[in-house]
C-alpha cells in the first residue's frame, strides 16, 4: 500500500479546486498521474471511505477530499459510507 500516494493525490484533490474538477470529470485520468495499485484505483474509484480507512489512509484528509470531489454536500454521505460494516 502506498499511503504515501494515495494522500498526496487526495490533499492536492481536496486543496486544488482545477485537480478536484479533474478527479471529479475524469477519474482515470486523474489517478494515472500517482504511483498506485490496481487495489488502491479501486477503492478510490470506488471512494470506498471504509476500505482506504482501514488501510491507514487518515481519515480528516478522506473526508475533505469526499466532500471536495465526490461529496454533494451532504455530510451523511460520508458518514455513512466511513461506517460501512466491513
Amino acid at each position: 500500500m502506498s499511503n504515501f500516494a494515495i494522500e498526496k493525490l487526495l490533499w492536492q484533490a481536496c486543496s486544488n479546486p482545477a485537480d478536484a474538477g479533474t478527479f471529479r470529470a475524469e477519474p482515470e485520468a486523474y489517478l494515472n498521474n500517482f504511483r498506485i495499485d490496481d487495489e488502491e484505483r479501486a477503492l478510490l474509484l470506488d471512494w470506498d471511505v471504509a476500505g482506504l480507512a482501514d488501510r491507514g489512509v487518515n481519515p480528516m484528509l478522506l473526508m475533505m477530499s469526499f466532500n471536495a470531489v465526490a461529496g454533494k454536500g451532504d455530510m451523511m454521505e460520508y458518514v455513512t459510507k466511513i461506517n460501512q460494516p466491513r
